[in-house]
């Protein structure tokens, strides 16, 4: 049986449970019960999840949303975590997840809708191409949730403007399990 711990935000909270039912039997599949938040937030929180599930095969980790949304700095009108803190902290978050001998994998922040007041995908898209940049060196495997996604805002995000739909959770979900059968 193949272990595969799932970290991240709310975007992660949204398709656990689908990615679970996909694998199947197969696979004992783990996920803290709590948002992860933020990639600072994640990081410190490590030393807790960890322990979820001993000797992972495959961990898979997403932070974003919260990092790149505008909500906390409204006077500045700036991301909440700096592009430059956002691909440290992954870094970190990274080197500890390898240190587990796990097959290591970043998924990439969703993609949203347009007309959120402090939510913006062209921000999402900048984010993720940093952290791709400074992961991949590090032998970090990329997951491309936003290039899946992509075109399919209407269908796969829900009235919010940020969060998955039904829809977009069952695609999303399948989508993570199908990244996951084919690459551990």
């Amino acid at each position: 049986m193949k272990k595969v711990l799932l970290l991240g935000d709310s975007i992660r909270m949204n398709y656990c449970d689908t990615v679970k039912d996909v694998l199947g039997d197969g696979y004992e599949v783990a996920w803290p019960n709590e948002n992860c938040r933020f990639a600072r937030y994640m990081l410190n929180s490590l030393r807790f999840w960890l322990n979820l599930l001993p000797e992972p095969d495959a961990i898979l980790f997403n932070a974003g949303i919260w990092d790149i949304a505008y909500t906390a700095n409204y006077e500045e009108r700036a991301p909440f975590t700096s592009r430059d803190e956002y691909t440290r902290d992954l870094c970190l978050i990274a080197k500890k997840l390898l240190t587990t001998g796990a097959k290591v994998t970043f998924v990439t922040t969703s993609a949203v809708r347009a007309g959120h007041p402090d939510v913006f995908d062209e921000v999402i898209r900048e984010y993720n191409d940093a952290a791709v940049k400074a992961l991949t060196p590090l032998g970090v495997a990329i997951c491309d949730l936003h290039a899946f996604m992509e075109g399919r805002e209407d269908e796969y995000v829900c009235d919010d403007l940020v969060h998955l739909s039904e829809a977009g959770k069952s695609a999303a979900g399948a989508f993570i399990a199908g990244y996951i059968k084919d690459n551990t």
